[in-house]
């Protein structure tokens, strides 16, 4: 008799044995009981009790890193973020830069041609004027941004109805990459792309009502046009990988409704091209190679008057 009931109680310790075995598997995989498994007083009531103890410590550990985890993704997603938009303002500031620089280059080598023209003398010096205002807030701007602690404030993107911005807001052209509006507000050159496709650019002339009047030019590659301070010619810079195709710098006269080549010679399609106030004299340099140099080469187009 008494060893029958030695064999019995031996029998469900062990069987207890193999629920707190069956336990630690299951918190070693993940899955982590919510209460005690034994209701006994003995040293397996307190084993079952500190495992349950045990399993909670983990559970909260585990989930306080599952957040530590998430904070520092959302951290580097937002250093990328801002490492982007760093390129962007560096991009964008060096492209707002450029074009000044161009205008006081531009007069500086028309001065050096033409510098008894007294007409050319006073252009130059309310233009150099000018754009050297113009760099000096750009470098300001640029040195307020650059003495910030940190960048705590977030850009969040998102759709908006332009109607709600602007009731009387249109819509003129869809697909536009880029456009330039005259200067007395009667024309706008868009350049149209259709993305992802084989097909060319368009740079197109619309009217103040959005009307079209024409492709003016197309291929590959295409600088932003630059419309003359009267609003009677459009400067802007085209390649076309087909050999047939515009190359070069062109000049659109509204007066005519021609595209005229200019040059050849110009390849560069982010440099911007700069009018002179009276439209006579137009601008452009390019990056180039030469003896392992990075050089800058200016142009300068005089027009003839009529």
């Amino acid at each position: 008799m008494e060893t029958s009931t030695g064999a019995g109680s031996f029998a469900a310790v062990y069987c207890r044995c193999i629920e707190l075995a069956r336990a630690s598997e299951q918190i070693s995989e993940g899955h982590y009981p919510e209460a005690r498994l034994l209701r006994r007083q003995d040293e397996l009531g307190r084993l079952d009790e500190g495992m349950l103890r045990m399993s909670h410590v983990i559970r909260e550990s585990i989930a306080a890193l599952e957040n530590e985890k998430l904070r520092l993704e959302e951290a580097v997603q937002r250093l990328r973020e801002l490492e982007q938009q760093q390129k962007s303002f560096i991009g964008n500031i060096g492209h707002q830069l450029k074009t000044p620089l161009t205008s006081i280059q531009a007069y500086a080598d028309l001065l050096d041609m033409y510098g008894d023209d007294p007409e050319l003398v006073r252009e130059a010096r309310e233009s150099i004027r000018k754009e050297t205002r113009r760099l000096y807030e750009l470098v300001e701007d640029s040195l307020r941004l650059s003495v910030l602690d940190k960048y705590d404030f977030k850009l969040n993107a998102e759709e908006v109805e332009l109607h709600s911005l602007h009731p009387q807001a249109v819509t003129i052209a869809n697909g536009a990459s880029s456009f330039a509006v005259s200067s007395d507000g009667k024309w706008i050159a868009i350049e149209k792309r259709k993305w992802n496709t084989s097909e060319p650019a368009r740079m197109i002339v619309l009217d103040e009502h959005g009307k079209e009047k024409g492709t003016i030019g197309q291929g590959t590659l295409m600088s932003r046009g630059s419309w003359s301070s009267d609003g009677s010619k459009l400067a802007f810079s085209i390649y076309d990988e087909d050999q047939k195709g515009m190359r070069g710098l062109y000049v659109f006269d509204q007066s005519t409704g021609k595209t005229t080549p200019v040059t050849t010679d110009i390849q560069s399609y982010d440099s911007p091209t700069v009018w002179s106030p009276s439209a006579r004299f137009l601008s452009m340099y390019q990056n180039i190679s030469e003896g392992g140099k990075q050089l800058n080469q200016s142009y300068v187009v005089q027009f003839k008057e009529k």
